[in-house]
């Protein structure tokens, strides 16, 4: 009888020692398939911010090379407008000196003139 309860002992240890390992086994496994979805997830979240980083500086380019166009068209049409200020200023600059110069030759060809006859 002793030799019996030993080894349904000896057996019985031997399936809670099997027991464990499979349940070792069976929790590593879980444990490392966690892990593997673990690092999936963080690989998409750090591709989706990505991503989201990467649209926003694009947006952020485009903006900023409209303003530069935006710029560029409103340099140019300043330009232009003071050009033609500038032309038209000095037109009409001209045409006073030309109409004062011509006033003063009449005066000088008056006097000439009156000092001749007397």
């Amino acid at each position: 009888r002793q030799w019996l309860a030993l080894r349904r002992a000896h057996e019985l240890r031997r399936r809670v020692e099997a027991a464990t390992m499979i349940q070792s086994a069976v929790r590593a496994r879980n444990v490392y398939l966690h892990y593997l979805w673990t690092i999936c997830s963080i690989i998409l979240c750090q591709s989706i911010v990505r991503k989201f980083i990467s649209i926003q500086h694009t947006c952020r380019l485009k903006e900023l090379r409209k303003n530069e166009a935006a710029m560029t068209i409103q340099c140019a049409y300043r330009r232009h407008v003071a050009m033609s200020d500038y032309i038209f200023f000095m037109s009409d600059v001209i045409l006073c000196q030309s109409i004062v110069r011509r006033f003063q030759s009449i005066q000088l060809a008056r006097r000439m003139k009156d000092e001749i006859h007397r």
